[in-house]
């Protein structure tokens, strides 16, 4: 009877374990050691192109981010560096004609300003409608972006923000090309698999990083096995 109990309990952290495998991570809190990554334009690298040009963003471009917390300031550093591969397989700084990076609705863009984001290494503009449409010029751009563009010429962005880092997308434009992440697209928004987008500053103030949904699942039910053997 006690091995009966044991592995139903046990069962039941394997389920716990898929449901909070299945939970959407967009728009959920990212986890510090998620504070330095990147995705590339790779099969499975979370990126996709819209290539209506020059083919700008080949095989190995990618975007990379480092963001850090000032406990004396109370903000969080975020950059953001596009790169492409060169014939030795290492990177190179890759310029973008434009960068847009997501910010959550609807508390961080107030009459085209924002009271989330300074200190920005570049030209800014906030917009709650950055889509594909004429006069915009976001080529193969799949879904709308409540956020910030930044200007042109750079391959690294920097800002301050007071936000702490979620999930979310962005979407950025070399020439006539288009590259985004692929949380952007709707088949994917609802997506478990972190893979599918980058950190980005959430509209709520700072606050302690708590452990996911899943981690609360497989504490409870770990709990539950401990509770059982001691009753056995």
């Amino acid at each position: 009877m006690l091995n009966k109990h044991i592995m139903m309990a046990l069962a039941a952290v394997v389920l716990c374990a898929s449901i909070a495998s299945a939970t959407p991570v967009y728009g959920t809190p990212v986890l510090p050691g998620d504070w330095t990554g990147q995705r590339t334009l790779t099969p499975g690298g979370g990126l996709n192109s819209a290539v209506l040009g020059n083919n700008r963003f080949e095989p190995g471009t990618g975007i990379s981010w480092i963001i850090t917390f000032d406990g004396m300031t109370n903000l969080y550093t975020y950059s953001y560096s596009f790169f492409a591969p060169n014939r030795s397989d290492q990177r190179q700084p890759l310029e973008q004609s434009h960068f847009i990076l997501e910010l959550s609705s609807p508390g961080c863009i107030v009459e085209g300003q924002s009271d989330c984001i300074q200190g920005a290494n570049s030209v800014t503009e906030f917009r709650s409608d950055w889509d594909s449409s004429i006069g915009q010029s976001n080529p193969g751009m799949p879904a709308a972006i409540y956020g910030v563009k930044f200007g042109t010429g750079l391959s690294t962005y920097t800002f301050l923000s007071d936000r702490i880092p979620v999930w979310g997308n962005f979407y950025a434009k070399k020439a006539n090309d288009g590259l985004w992440n692929f949380g952007l697209e709707s088949a994917y928004s609802g997506s478990d698999n972190t893979l599918y987008f980058i950190p980005r500053p959430d509209t709520d103030s700072p606050a302690p990083q708590i452990p996911e949904p899943g981690t609360f699942a497989l504490l409870g039910a770990g709990i539950g096995v401990f509770a059982l053997l001691r009753r056995r």
